[in-house]
């Protein structure tokens, strides 16, 4: 009796009753359930085919989404439905509550929010848009509470799940997995970025070794103008008459400091760098240096003018002046210096003469000629004056 006791206690706990040699069946389980395997996994994978779709619809002119980019992603994502809990419940449906947490790789949730700044072009982070879907951040997990139904068809043969609102579980996965998207796009434009300004650089920076060539090349060509320049200025100086430079000297003086602190200012006001500042400086002066020229020779001309006319009048009364010496004379005195006044002439001729190949310049070299006649007619004179009785 007490086997049978046993037996029947054993039976029970199993789901089998024995009682009068009869099996008692298994009480069927209950379907409509917020546990029940079916719906959960209908969540999960509802969720995740919406969440792609969402995905691909946020592709942007710049960059695009491919089924198989987020299907390497989500791949990545580790889904599941926990903490559930059931609302309220009836024989044919029940009203349930669940936490929907997807674990998240360090590696992709850090590059998914630098990405969303990139994408949003904001220092909003990912995780305040997440908010706003009703996500929460649970140390590497993402975690959002959903509210679903589970109900039975009348038939019994098919279970229904619905989500309450799921457009926010599924808008916070595909920001989630677009701002990854938009991390790895940003960041390989970045880089041909970064690329292109090196390459823009180092090319600056070859054309800025060549354009230093060949503004030192200038500098060399203005520099070798700069002396014939200033050997013309030295030439006009020196073409004034001795007391005309005496009197100038001091606005020469006055204009060479002039020349030199124009030339650094407009070397240093018109450019940054050395070779530019010394190309400046060495125009500069040329230009200042030819007008001053200019200014010379046009005084030194007007002089000349003057002292040729000068010249001019002061040989021909020496030579009236000789003629009269010389008519005073003797014969005898005319006979015996005939020939050495004919050896005078020409002798004198020839030393006048050489004189004008001290210039090039025609004007200077006719008065270097005059002036050296007068001397000579001076000297010849005083000489024949000895001879007068």
């Amino acid at each position: 009796m007490k086997k049978t006791v046993l037996g029947l206690s054993l039976s029970a706990l199993l789901g089998l009753a024995a009682c009068g040699g009869e099996t008692v069946e298994k009480a069927p389980v209950n379907p409509v359930s917020c546990t029940n395997p079916e719906a959960t996994q209908f969540l999960l994978d509802s969720v995740a085919k919406k969440a792609e779709q969402s995905t691909l619809g946020l592709s942007s002119m710049e960059w695009s989404i491919t089924e198989g980019m987020v299907q390497t992603v989500w791949q990545q994502l580790q889904a599941k439905i926990d903490n559930i809990r059931t609302e309220e419940q009836t024989d044919s449906k029940v009203s349930c509550v669940a936490s929907y947490t997807v674990d998240v790789p360090a590696g992709v949730m850090k590059q998914a929010q630098e990405g969303y700044v990139f994408w949003m072009e904001t220092d909003t982070s990912l995780l305040s848009q997440l908010d706003e879907f009703g996500w929460a951040k649970e140390s590497s997990s993402l975690v959002k509470n959903i509210q679903y139904t589970v109900q039975q068809t009348d038939d019994g043969k098919k279970i229904i799940t619905e989500q309450d609102k799921p457009s926010e579980t599924i808008d916070g996965l595909a920001y989630l997995m677009a701002a990854h998207f938009a991390y790895d796009f940003y960041t390989k434009m970045f880089e041909a970025e970064d690329a292109n300004e090196r390459e823009y650089a180092e090319r600056e920076a070859k054309l800025q070794v060549l354009d230093d060539e060949r503004t030192m090349a200038k500098v060399k060509e203005a520099q070798e103008m700069n002396k014939f320049a200033h050997q013309r200025l030295n030439a006009a100086w020196n073409s004034l008459p001795e007391d005309v430079r005496n009197e100038m000297k001091g606005v020469q003086k006055a204009w060479n400091e002039k020349r030199d602190t124009e030339c650094r200012y407009s070397a240093t006001a018109n450019a940054e760098r050395s070779p530019e500042q010394s190309l400046i400086m060495v125009q500069c002066d040329n230009d200042m240096v030819a007008s001053r020229t200019d200014v010379l020779e046009d005084i030194a001309s007007r002089y000349s003018n003057n002292a040729q006319s000068t010249a001019d009048k002061q040989l021909a009364g020496l030579k009236t002046q000789m003629q009269q010496t010389w008519s005073t004379f003797p014969r005898e005195v005319k006979d015996a210096l005939q020939k050495e006044q004919q050896d005078w002439l020409a002798e004198t001729q020839t030393i006048c003469t050489s004189k004008r190949s001290q210039t090039d310049d025609q004007e200077a070299s006719k008065l270097l000629y005059a002036q050296c006649m007068v001397a000579e007619y001076q000297q010849r004179i005083a000489a024949l004056k000895k001879f007068q009785v």
